[in-house]
């Protein structure tokens, strides 16, 4: 009765399996047995395509021709189970992943068969890798650094490593604030900081960071919160770019600007920037060289008309010189004509004073030559009265 009951019992826990599991049986040398449902599915068989051959039909070729594959069947037919992930290849080429176990079953104390319970894990193998393969790919190409939820280093990539100058040893076990400023680990800030964090808050910023000697790096950085099957926080990990060159560039581009703005010209960036920023640099220097080039032309510009300036000042000064001259010289000009004037009028009168006298001595010639002839006839009439008398008497 209770061995009836415990037949029943497990061949109801069988059929419990065979609902959920991908099942196979082989014989000790390999060969397959049966297969249920589930597995034909898995693999992507029809039961009469495999039943008959053997197991290596799912194994790599190469796998299949390796010591570790004979050992793998001795240690079965030893009695030993094996348990683990496993590659196999399905119908068509078909890769499929299992999660299994393979269980020697005996009878009189010996195995005869060999039961294989499996699970299909391909999907979550697929996934798993692409995980890994992301991971690999951030580590190759960032700085990864993993923390405890209180600031504790666990763990860090060779490009972190790098980035700070510092070796594994050297920093595993100690606390993020290494490499911080201590006025900002002292700070009230930098609290909260790990607060957030160990809160499952995602943070993400530009930082600046302390190496190794005191060098200071900028980085541009997330702290990424990883949660347990729990939701709890259980680990902390940075992903992290060194953006320190563009930093540094970006400061020096703004220093010349600066210089530039204050009207100094000269302050070129003779060191190149990284790729990415190259170009900004050379089209400031570019834009630079040609500001000074038209300034000097204006310079040179507003020397020729200043030369030009000082030209027409002189001119003007000899213009000036010159009009007061001429004026000084109309001044002398019209003082001689005044002069000529006032003696041209002196001369006016004088002439007709002198009209007038002789006008008067004319008159008073005239007057004379009437008395000269009145004197004349008088001596005339004298004369003849004379010889009259002379007559008379003689």
């Amino acid at each position: 009765m209770t061995l009836s009951l415990f037949s029943r019992d497990s061949d109801a826990i069988l059929a419990a399996m065979h609902t959920s599991q991908a099942i196979i049986e082989f014989a000790m040398d390999g060969k397959i047995l049966k297969a249920n449902d589930n597995f034909c599915r898995a693999l992507g068989y029809e039961s009469k395509e495999i039943v008959g051959q053997h197991h290596r039909m799912f194994v790599d070729p190469a796998e299949a021709s390796t010591p570790a594959y004979a050992e793998f069947w001795r240690s079965l037919a030893a009695g030993k189970f094996d348990s683990r992930q496993y590659k196999r290849i399905g119908k068509g080429g078909k890769e499929v992943w299992i999660e299994a176990s393979y269980n020697p079953v005996f009878r009189g104390g010996k195995p005869y068969k060999v039961v294989k319970f499996a699970t299909d894990i391909t999907a979550q193998k697929l996934k798993s890798a692409e995980d890994a393969g992301k991971l690999d790919a951030l580590s190759r190409a960032q700085a990864v650094i993993e923390f405890s939820p209180n600031g504790e280093i666990q763990t860090a990539n060779q490009n972190f490593l790098s980035v700070l100058g510092y070796s594994l040893g050297e920093i595993q076990g100690k606390h993020h604030s290494m490499f911080c400023e201590a006025s900002y680990t002292s700070s009230e800030e930098y609290k909260r900081f790990w607060q957030r964090l160990a809160s499952g808050d995602f943070v993400a910023d530009e930082f600046l960071r302390i190496g190794k000697g005191g060098k200071k790096v900028y980085i541009q950085a997330s702290y990424n919160p990883i949660f347990d099957m729990s939701g709890r926080v259980f680990k902390v990990v940075k992903f992290a770019t060194d953006v320190t060159g563009r930093v540094n560039n970006v400061d020096q581009l703004a220093a010349s600007l600066k210089a530039l703005s204050d009207g100094d010209l000269t302050q070129d960036i003779p060191t190149p920037f990284i790729p990415t920023l190259e170009k900004v640099r050379t089209d400031f220097n570019a834009a630079l060289t040609k500001l000074r080039t038209a300034l000097q032309g204006v310079a040179e510009n507003a020397g020729a008309i200043a030369a030009g300036a000082q030209q027409i000042r002189s001119a003007s000064d000899d213009l000036s010189k010159r009009t007061e001259q001429q004026a000084a010289s109309v001044e002398e000009t019209a003082a001689a004509l005044e002069e000529i004037t006032t003696t041209v009028a002196d001369s006016s009168n004088r002439a007709q004073e002198a009209g007038q006298l002789v006008r008067k001595t004319r008159e008073n010639a005239e007057r004379s030559g009437t008395v000269v002839r009145n004197a004349v006839d008088a001596m005339g009439n004298i004369e003849k009265s004379s010889s009259e008398i002379g007559n008379i008497i003689g």
